[in-house]
């Protein structure tokens, strides 16, 4: 049995793998490590825990809920020459089947520039001073949501916002369609040949950065990955740390329940692995194919996937089952470019916030993108599992005191406490405050 680890370490049965006499420990404030009864984590009982980045003690559900709020979120400028669009679905509730529901944000700490037809199915966040730009006159933009834009707003076509609009700036469009209100500051302009306004006011507007971004809040992703170099299942599951180093040929891992490492991932041909339990693999380097790269999640199965590089494939990148998006999550924590040059698709959520995701094939998304930023030349599409927003369902009570509503599960923090939200300035955005809960609009 575990009972200890190095003090800033992740867990005994770190993320996945505890047995009934298991003990996971869990990180404090000030670093020492506290046992705490997990249950069988392998029978689907009890949290996976892991040191998060402010310190505290994290449940990796309430990681991945806190980090996966929107469809895409961005923490530089979102740059598009091609059509993206986004919708929502609850995975629990059955697959995906199109249309999606209406739903699915994006948001960008920087500005966004569009050059095509883009069609968000929720809010959209931008939380640069240049705002939105889309000059053509054939790329026509609709907002499933809201918009809240901390700069002008100006496309030389069509603008619908099914919602309000907050726009820090001027207003152009060719047709101008607003569902709900439109607030600008004091001097600003809306001009467009045809207006559709439910009603206008002029207040300030404030659109703080939509994504989680600051360094200081970022999850360590290379010193899990370090510490699971020493603390993991491999012997127990005679897993050779070095076996995927300099593959050769098409190969297939198949892995259990579990917590495994792997000293360096590259080779040539296709990579598959295939995950058959609650698992977590920490991977040092980049993860590279020179073929194919799958990633096979069984039904019922989990995977907290650490890689402390970047992704790079030669060819497609198949991550997940979209039959249950978020069960599946991808952590990148190098600062490189994520490029994918075939059609790829992944049925899970990637976080990736150090990187630039770079696409020239198609790229099909069931689940979420949380990147350093994105430039993408073909087609984009984003199925956003709303699953993942209460995939932290078996963690632990949340903490005493919380500074914001990032320790509360995306709820309110009132005076230092987790409360029931009473308005949606107190949640996570893009979350709307719904009968004392902070959760996304009713798709």
């Amino acid at each position: 049995m575990r009972s200890r680890l190095a003090p800033w370490a992740l867990t005994a049965c770190t993320l996945l793998g505890c047995s009934n006499v298991d003990v996971v420990a869990v990180a404090s404030m000030d670093a020492s490590v506290q046992p705490r009864d997990a249950g069988s984590v392998c029978d689907g009982v009890g949290p996976p825990v892991i040191v998060g980045d402010t310190g505290r003690a994290l449940c990796g559900g309430g990681v991945a809920e806190r980090s996966f709020r929107y469809a895409l979120c961005s923490c530089s400028a979102i740059a598009l020459s091609t059509t993206i669009t986004t919708d929502v679905f609850d995975s629990r509730s059955g697959p995906y089947m199109a249309p999606g529901g209406r739903g699915g944000a994006v948001g960008s700490n920087g500005d966004v520039m569009l050059s095509s037809p883009m069609s968000f199915g929720g809010s959209l966040w931008i939380g640069g001073a240049g705002g939105l730009r889309s000059p053509g006159s054939g790329s026509p933009v609709t907002v499933g949501g809201e918009l809240r834009s901390a700069g002008p707003v100006g496309t030389g076509s069509a603008l619908t916002v099914d919602l309000d609009a907050h726009v820090a700036g001027d207003v152009t469009a060719s047709e101008l369609t607003i569902g709900g209100e439109l607030v600008t500051p004091a001097g600003a302009v809306v001009m467009a040949g045809t207006e559709r306004i439910s009603s206008r006011r002029t207040d300030a507007v404030s659109v703080p950065a939509p994504c989680d971004c600051d360094p200081s809040v970022l999850l360590d992703v290379a010193g899990l990955v370090a510490a699971a170099s020493t603390d993991n299942d491999n012997a127990a599951s005679s897993i050779d740390a070095t076996a995927l180093d300099g593959y050769d040929g098409d190969t297939r891992l198949t892995l259990p329940c579990g917590r495994f490492f792997f000293d360096g991932v590259s080779g040539t041909g296709d990579l598959t692995l295939e995950i058959n339990g609650r698992a977590a693999v920490y991977v040092r380097g980049d993860l590279s194919s020179g073929g194919a790269l799958r990633v096979e999640i069984a039904a019922g199965a989990e995977l907290d996937l650490f890689v402390d590089g970047v992704l790079a494939s030669a060819s497609e990148v198949a991550f997940g089952s979209p039959e249950h998006p978020a069960s599946a999550r991808l952590y990148l924590g190098g600062s490189g470019a994520v490029n994918l040059t075939g059609t790829s698709r992944f049925a899970g959520n990637v976080y990736a916030p150090r990187a630039s995701l770079q696409t020239s094939g198609a790229l099909e998304v069931f689940g979420s993108l949380f990147v350093g930023g994105i430039a993408a030349s073909g087609g984009v599409e984003v199925h956003y599992d709303a699953a993942v927003l209460d995939v932290g369902a078996d963690c632990p009570p949340e903490p005493g005191t919380c500074e914001s509503c990032r320790d509360c599960r995306n709820q309110a923090c009132v005076g230092g406490a987790c409360v029931p939200c009473t308005s949606s300035a107190q949640c996570c955005s893009p979350l709307s405050c719904i009968a004392g809960r902070c959760q996304i609009e009713p798709f």
